[in-house]
């Protein structure tokens, strides 16, 4: 009997083939959670431990920066100074008097929610405290890592649950001097790898797991390996060969000039799609090995700074050879003036033409005028009395000539000086700049820019504050909060039906068409009510709107493979991975469509990379295991249909039999044997139709 895990047409396809689009339907990212199980991984100790599952992951050589520092005393030192060292700190690394008594009282917009935060000794601790019906309900977490530490912007605080890591909702806000919250909820969400990696200099991710992390020799904070590569080696042959040349180590100016720009690339840019396991990128290496560097259209979307996105789309870039560290010290503090003056090595002062036209105390202001700072909105929060507050300005990298730039700077010079003639010209200005944002909000409106809408009347509220503008800011807050209402509506929590989750979807795309998850959304839904027609529209809208999310191509791959079109599920799947290379639930279903065409030796590598991915992948394992079978290596095949079996605690019918598929093919029958009894008793306790066959099956062992 054929056990194919992929193939519908086999006894069991009928109870297998669901499983299938539940592996794709966990792409939703949350939305359709009620629609995933997954095995609690407290699997039953089976016989032989050959096959364990346990997951290590090796240090590949980071030492840490006090190894570091045996040589480099001088310039570790002044690398302590820089926000990339503070990147992640230990809690021993908060700067917020917000946890000293009296200060730790934070009050939401919500009167039934608020939040305490507290100290004892060395350890800090941020309670959420929710009011409901049957009382009061008190969260507490201890923060185990803090981001922001410098004091410059925000301090947000991490959590260790056993070896998970979540982020909380509370941060404290520097430039406001006060708590604020990043979401209305006591609860915490999964720290992602990718969000990790680019605030630390190593630390063990365990692969297939979206937070879950090996604590034991962490390196926190980006410091020198981070740039130089893994120093082991280094270090062990300069304390036997200290006067040696520089050996084993990675010097990223000797770099050419696009592996130099890699080096801050990896988290300067909007590289989120991976190709390789976390930490896996090394300083000199094609960035492009590592990961997916996706474009950002519309800058209120970035979540990270993506400078080098828009310093690649300035001239100054283009024409020259300057870099991020022409601007940027890799081992000092930022100054101040530092980019006005790296302007200077190539532009003299009177190349600018507006230059004699200028106030001379405002002269030299090169990145006032040329890199101004922008509102950010990819920090926000919301604290007691406002709503989506930007925390931080960021400096605009794309350099170029800004007008109502050059307008600002000299509306701040003249606001400084008390003489009535200023005064008059800084209220012309002030009204004329705030009626540039104002435009600026029209056309984002248009746009169905709602974060941008937000963004452009922050930067008019700065400039000129009259009721007018204010009630225009109110308003732009009010349509946020109610897309971001409608989208916790469509969230796919147990107590939510599939209309109500569709009528809110319906409701939001009215307020933003181009919005590519919530097509994503109601594509899945629609599907699950019958409405194919419909459904496919929407999960094609989702590329089409966001070239960089994979979901709407892998949810039609899904529905083309249960419609029996696998050459259509395989081909969808190619294109779902060229976004999303390290994808493991892409490659499965990648993998089940060519198994379904017969492509054996394509769908094995498809699952070879599925468990690499994600090791825990139950169903890649058993896929794994019937190729390998199917290609002659039966012992091999016997290790990963163990794995699947152990995954599932014993208890699938189907994966059972793909074991006693691989034990047979192993020469190995008295295991067969075993594996058909618990095969027929997991099929007994879930009343699975396939009790019959397996009965039919045992009768003929010998």
């Amino acid at each position: 009997m054929n056990s194919n895990p992929a193939n519908p047409s086999q006894a069991g396809g009928a109870s297998r083939a669901p499983v299938v689009v539940a592996v794709l339907l966990l792409l939703a990212a949350g939305a359709t959670a009620w629609w995933w199980w997954r095995p609690d991984l407290n699997w039953r100790q089976g016989p032989g431990d050959d096959d364990d599952i346990k997951i290590e992951v090796v240090n590949p050589g980071y030492v840490g920066i006090k190894a570091c520092a045996e040589c480099h005393a001088k310039r570790v030192k002044e690398f302590e100074g820089t926000r990339h060292f503070v990147a992640c700190t230990p809690p021993s690394g908060i700067g917020a008097p917000g946890f000293k008594p009296g200060r730790g009282l934070h009050l939401t917009g919500n009167p039934k929610l608020r939040f305490e935060m507290t100290r004892s000794g060395a350890d800090c601790f941020l309670t959420g405290i929710q009011n409901g019906p049957d009382g009061e309900t008190r969260t507490q977490y201890q923060v185990g890592l803090v981001y922001g530490a410098s004091g410059k912007s925000d301090e947000m605080y991490f959590c260790w649950q056993d070896n998970k890591l979540v982020v909380h909702p509370i941060g404290w806000l520097f430039p406001f001097e006060r708590w604020g919250h990043g979401a209305e909820t006591i609860f915490t969400r999964p720290v992602e790898s990718r969000c990790i990696e680019c605030h630390n200099t190593w630390i063990a991710h365990v692969p297939g797991t979206p937070n879950e992390y090996q604590r034991a020799g962490m390196h926190a904070g980006v410091t020198c390996e981070r740039c130089h590569g893994p120093g082991q080696e280094h270090v062990v042959h300069h304390r036997a060969h200290p006067n040696d040349a520089a050996h084993a180590i990675v010097h990223p100016g000797m770099l050419s000039r696009e592996r130099l720009m890699e080096v801050c690339t990896q988290c300067h840019s909007a590289s989120f799609n991976r190709r390789g396991p976390a930490f896996s990128y090394r300083p000199g290496q094609p960035l492009d090995e590592s990961f997916r560097v996706s474009h950002i259209k519309y800058q209120e979307d970035d979540l990270v700074g993506n400078q080098v996105q828009y310093l690649r789309e300035s001239k100054c870039f283009q024409k020259s050879e300057m870099t991020c560290v022409t601007c940027h010290h890799p081992h000092r503090p930022q100054q101040h003036d530092s980019a006005s003056q790296s302007c200077l090595e190539c532009h003299k002062p009177a190349s600018c033409k507006d230059h004699e036209n200028l106030p001379a105390a405002v002269r030299g202001d090169c990145a006032g005028c040329h890199m101004p700072p922008r509102v950010w909105m990819g920090a926000r929060f919301h604290t007691t009395d406002d709503r989506y507050v930007p925390v931080t300005a960021r400096s605009e990298h794309r350099i170029a000539v800004y007008p109502e730039a050059k307008k600002t700077v000299l509306l701040n010079w003249l606001r400084a000086r008390m003489d009535a003639k200023s005064q008059k010209e800084a209220q012309r200005l002030s009204e004329d700049l705030g009626q540039y944002w104002i435009d600026v909000s029209e056309k984002r409106r248009g746009q169905h820019r709602l974060l941008g809408v937000m963004q452009a009347m922050r930067e008019a509220v700065k400039i000129d504050s009259r009721p007018g503008t204010r009630k225009r800011l109110a308003e732009a807050i009010a349509r946020q909060a109610e897309f971001d209402r409608l989208s916790a509506l469509t969230s796919g929590g147990p107590e939510q039906q599939p209309r109500e989750m569709i009528a809110a979807l319906h409701r939001l795309l009215e307020m933003k068409p181009d919005d590519a998850k919530a097509h994503g959304k109601l594509g899945v839904l629609l599907s699950a009510i019958g409405k194919q027609d419909e459904a496919v529209r929407n999960l094609q809208a989702v590329a089409k709107l966001d070239p960089n999310d994979s979901f709407g191509l892998s949810m039609l791959a899904s529905m083309a493979y249960m419609e029996g079109r696998a050459e259509d599920a395989a081909a969808l799947c190619a294109k779902a991975d060229a976004i999303d290379p390290y994808d493991a639930k892409i490659h499965y279903l990648w993998g089940t469509a060519l198994l379904k065409l017969d492509r054996v030796a394509e769908a094995g590598k498809l699952f070879g990379l599925t468990v690499t991915i994600d090791p825990r992948h139950a169903l890649g394992n058993q896929a794994y295991s019937e190729t390998l079978r199917r290609q002659g290596q039966a012992e091999k095949a016997v290790t990963y249909a163990r794995k699947a079996a152990r995954l599932t605690e014993w208890k699938s019918p189907e994966i059972m039999l793909t074991l006693a598929d691989a034990y047979l093919a192993a020469q190995r029958p008295r295991e067969a044997r075993e594996a058909l009894d618990t095969a027929l008793n997991a099929a007994l306790a879930s009343n699975s139709p396939l009790a019959p066959s397996i009965r039919a099956r045992l009768r003929e062992m010998p």
